[in-house]
């Protein structure tokens, strides 16, 4: 039986390639960066430590509730700056913003990019990945 915190393991990692499909050219880099995030995020965020606010009294996972939570509290956080690695993310009302240090590899990766802003709709889209696992 898959556990919660594969479910969510699972779907950040379709989400996440869904997003690096939309932002890199189809390369042999394209891969590389998807293995590259996916450890960094699997690394610095341990779902497992995470599962056990995002779950209900038996367990389960709420994630209607606790996504719709969720937006109305980024909603009134006031702009706040977390660095996770090299990463930097900025919670700014109703998205947040991803940014990463520009340099010769994340040039190479990401192109001139620099960041990504994730709002409402893509908070719902990695829920619909959760529910589906």
């Amino acid at each position: 039986m898959i556990t919660n915190a594969q479910r969510i393991n699972n779907a950040i990692d379709q989400w996440l390639s869904t997003i690096i499909d939309e932002l890199m050219p189809d390369t042999s880099l394209r891969y590389r960066a998807k293995r590259g995030i996916s450890k960094i995020i699997h690394d610095k965020l341990n779902i497992e430590m995470i599962v056990p606010f995002l779950e209900d009294e038996d367990g389960n996972l709420d994630i209607d509730n606790l996504s719709t939570e969720l937006m109305e509290m980024l909603a009134t956080l006031p702009p706040q700056n977390m660095s996770i690695g090299p990463v930097e993310v900025e919670f700014s009302g109703k998205d947040v913003r991803i940014s990463w240090p520009k340099n010769i590899i994340t040039t190479m990766l990401m192109g001139e990019i620099g960041s990504v802003r994730l709002n409402a709709e893509d908070i719902s889209e990695l829920v619909k990945l959760i529910k589906q696992q």
